[in-house]
């Protein structure tokens, strides 16, 4: 039985449908999947920040697993601290107007601090404690550049490391989605910040 223009046209139809559906499974068409590292910087309160800290990196780029990209981000949480804290050092040091040295003292004590912090998360992320490495370290190093801001914004005063405060925070906020997603129990909830 010859087939009517209509049978052609239907059958070509399915032909074509059945090829699209063969490329698709066999994969021709696929897209290229997410890299960890875009995964989790979508994540971030600021994923362009996260994709060119992380991005220039290609160690970070490469990454494929979420403890190796939580290690790198320590240490880059942790070179930003160190930079910080000595530029608000040398601002206490040479400040003359006494507010700013004394919040600029606060701000490196804050420092310290984080940096304290800082260097105990690789211990928890090495033992697997991932509820005390967002909870202990993360959050305790984010709250150094969360206090030394706030100290500037109630004493009235321009705060000159507001920059370098926020990138901190930032940094910690990319650990913290690392750490959530290492966390297995799903019970785990980022918190927003405040600022």
């Amino acid at each position: 039985m010859p087939f009517s223009l209509d049978h052609k046209m239907i059958f070509l139809l399915l032909l074509e449908y059945s090829i699209v559906v063969v490329l698709l499974h066999a994969g021709l068409f696929a897209t290229t999947n997410a890299t960890l590292l875009e995964t989790e910087c979508s994540k971030a309160n600021d994923p362009e920040f996260c994709l060119h800290v992380f991005g220039s990196d290609p160690a970070s780029r490469a990454a494929s697993s979420l403890v190796a990209l939580a290690r790198m981000g320590i240490d880059k949480a942790t070179i930003h601290a160190v930079k910080t804290r000595e530029d608000a050092s040398e601002r206490w040091f040479f400040s003359t107007e006494p507010k700013e040295r004394n919040i600029m003292g606060y701000c490196v004590d804050e420092y310290d601090h984080a940096l304290a912090a800082l260097k105990a998360a690789p211990v928890s992320l090495g033992k697997k404690f991932y509820i005390d490495l967002y909870l202990r370290a993360i959050m305790r190093a984010q709250t150094a550049a969360t206090n030394c801001e706030q100290m500037f914004i109630s004493s009235s005063l321009p705060s000159p490391i507001t920059r370098a405060n926020v990138q901190f925070r930032d940094f910690c906020d990319i650990l913290q989605v690392v750490a959530n997603d290492l966390y297995v129990g799903g019970r785990f909830v980022i918190m927003k910040k405040l600022y």
